[in-house]
């Protein structure tokens, strides 16, 4: 019947133009999404011209049937439309078929069109169009919305830590699962394949994982789909998810470091660094290893000729030599130490660290004042995407870590710890006192605060704050010692070490080949000992250090540097011991001087990429020396110069040579 009418509404349009042809103007009109005039051909010089062709002033959207979306039927109707000369359309055509529900949906449209009349001579005229209705899957695409209903976070398995910035894959297995689609399914993945925050890659969808490791998909068809994270340093983790209609889906997925042992320790040695002899860790490789509680301590303790002082003490002994031959530094400062009592726990908060530096020996003029072993903890940036947090409570100790940006070009990381095991141990023995003859309470706390302000592109600077605090209590009644007057309790041995370091840093890149690095902290260190009345020890230093490092490096073969490096100590020291006949001997001394002020310059020379060379030369001034003698110590014996008369110094020249087989 359809083909019927358009074959009797094409005689009655030819017929009724045929009619009027003789009687009006009656151009032959073509229109897609405008109407364009033909007057080629049929219309007779004594007609009158078409001063106007009709316009379309209302358009009736054609209905697209979603069945035939679904199956991706589409395409252009053509139609013939008679417009009267009141712009209605009177009749309709169809010249070019695509299908019959689409070409009763385009009739349909056509008639509930409107036009300005064709104007002629001035009077309104019937004309013929000829007119196009599209129906494309695109358009019915560009109507999917968008919405999360897929989203999930990815952790390192064990550690729990985010894993960022890392690909996710979605790829689709069943195509026919979705039902509810508007278009076919290929367009569809087209459509959301062009949403922000994911692409298309052949059948696949893909994404990536945020600082905090959470990844999100969106507007994802009801089926099944086969997650993939191919994360660099971490075991392929595949998982297949079910798609819900109406349902947001979110997971956590848990990824395996590769060559994750439980008895290995990986340290890198880098040829590249100024240093013949270190061995760095990062903070990621330190909560690899076992055993140590994330914390650095146990890592130092793991290096070859390394071992920890006797019990109860924080200290490190290198390579046999004496704890005092060896040096702690904070990012290029001196501090006292870097372990709590015991060794158990670093005075710095690991989440706060950006690499530790060891050195066993062999080090470069950089360094001063140390014959054993060099360990240099090195902070990082706060990070300044969002703000992070943590809190870990357990029997052992407490801490709590916080860090974020506070603008655009300033960061700051605030962290806090404190130990319970005292508390625990002296919880137990006050509820088990036939069992004890005495009390303990020894506890720890470390206080980190740390900002970082970007000056410009090639300058940076960061304030340091860290305070760390140690304490040992431990009370036995049946002691009656010595005097009341060097402690308030003889009944008890007391232990008190602790400091605090303010740190200010300067880093500058000058040019591309000239950079500098400056560092000044000022640390008070107080040390505090009674031992049950007999005697007790009270001792308080004042510390400024200065470091200074330029360094030039005209090529990749040569490089050259020098700074200046200045420790001044200030020592107050009063101890009290108990003598015969209960007289108390006191020896008081303030103001004592010691340190450090040296000078020092150093060349790295690789002549070959397997050899390196590493020529110094370094002067130091002891302030607390007193001599009046030789220009060097005096059992330095020479006789080819006149050695009196000179500055309580020592020069040193240092070689040191790596050649990589």
């Amino acid at each position: 019947m359809a083909r019927i009418r358009s074959c009797l509404l094409a005689l009655y349009a030819w017929f009724f133009a045929g009619f009027l042809s003789s009687h009006f103007c009656l151009p032959s009109t073509s229109a897609a999404a405008d109407i364009n005039a033909d007057t080629s051909g049929s219309a007779m010089d004594s007609l009158q011209p078409i001063e106007k062709m009709p316009e379309v002033i209302h358009r009736a959207a054609p209905v697209y049937p979603p069945e035939l979306a679904r199956m991706g039927i589409e395409g252009t109707v053509l139609l013939d439309c008679l417009l009267s000369d009141s712009g209605t359309v009177d009749s309709v055509a169809i010249v070019k078929s695509v299908h019959p529900q689409l070409d009763s949906s385009a009739v349909v449209a056509i008639q509930g069109f409107r036009f300005s009349p064709a104007l002629s001579g001035g009077k309104a005229i019937p004309v013929l169009l000829q007119y196009s209705i599209p129906f494309t899957i695109t358009e019915v695409a560009s109507r999917i919305e968008k919405y999360v209903n897929f989203q999930g976070r990815l952790l390192e398995k064990g550690a729990r830590a985010p894993i960022a910035y890392a690909t996710v894959i979605a790829t689709y297995t069943d195509s026919t699962a979705d039902t509810s689609l508007p278009v076919p399914f290929s367009d569809y993945l087209k459509k959301i394949g062009t949403f922000e925050g994911q692409r298309l890659e052949g059948r696949s969808l893909v994404t990536s994982t945020d600082s905090r490791g959470t990844f999100r998909f969106f507007s994802l068809p009801a089926c099944s789909v086969v997650l993939s994270f191919p994360a660099p340093g971490y075991q392929a983790l595949k998982e297949v998810e079910r798609i819900r209609s109406n349902e947001a889906l979110s997971v956590t997925y848990y990824a395996q470091r590769v060559s994750y042992n439980n008895y290995e320790i990986v340290v890198y040695g880098k040829a590249e660094e100024k240093e013949v002899i270190r061995r760095q860790l990062t903070l990621t490789e330190v909560r690899r290893l076992p055993g140590i509680g994330d914390d650095a301590v146990r890592v130092i303790q793991a290096m070859p000729g390394v071992s920890r002082a006797s019990f109860g003490s924080g200290d490190i002994i290198v390579r046999g030599a004496p704890s005092w031959d060896s040096r702690c530094l904070l990012d290029g400062t001196k501090i006292p130490y870097v372990y709590h009592f015991g060794g158990l726990k670093s005075i710095y908060n690991p989440d706060a660290l950006q690499t530790i530096d060891f050195y066993p020996g062999g080090w470069s003029t950089r360094f001063g004042g140390a014959t054993a072993g060099v360990i240099e903890i090195k902070g990082r940036q706060a990070k300044r995407d969002r703000w992070h947090g943590q809190l870990d409570l357990n029997l052992m100790d407490g801490s709590c870590f916080v860090e974020g940006p506070v603008g655009k070009k300033v960061s700051m990381l605030v962290s806090a710890r404190r130990g319970f095991i005292g508390d625990v141990v002296r919880w137990y023995i006050d509820r088990h006192p036939d069992d004890f003859s005495f009390s303990i309470a020894p506890y720890y706390y470390d206080i980190l605060a740390r900002t970082d302000i970007s000056l410009s592109k090639n300058n940076a600077c960061f304030f340091t704050l860290l305070n760390s605090r140690d304490s040992l209590g431990l009370f036995m009644p049946s002691v009656q010692g010595g005097s009341s007057e060097i402690t308030g309790s003889t009944s008890s041995l007391g232990i008190k070490i602790q400091f605090t370091t303010g740190l200010i840093g300067l880093d500058s890149r000058i040019s591309r080949k000239l950079s500098n690095q400056l560092r000044y902290s000022y640390t008070i260190h107080d040390y505090d000992m009674s031992a049950f009345g007999y005697s007790s020890a009270d001792e308080r230093m004042y510390r400024h250090h200065f470091r200074d490092e330029l360094t030039f490096s005209p090529s990749s073969a040569l490089q050259i540097s020098g700074g200046a490096d200045v420790s001044l100590t200030e020592i107050d020291l009063a101890l009290l011991i108990a003598g015969g006949k209960g007289v108390v001997k006191r020896d008081t001394t303030n103001n004592w001087l010691f340190g450090l002020v040296g000078a020092y310059a150093f060349l790295t020379i690789k002549p070959t990429d397997a050899l390196q060379l590493q020529p110094g030369i370094r002067y130091d001034y002891f302030p607390e020396l007193i001599h009046h003698g030789g220009i060097v110590p005096e059992f330095w014996r020479y006789r080819s110069f006149d050695n009196n008369q000179g500055p309580s110094g020592e020069p040193s020249a240092r070689l040191s040579v790596r050649y990589r087989l």
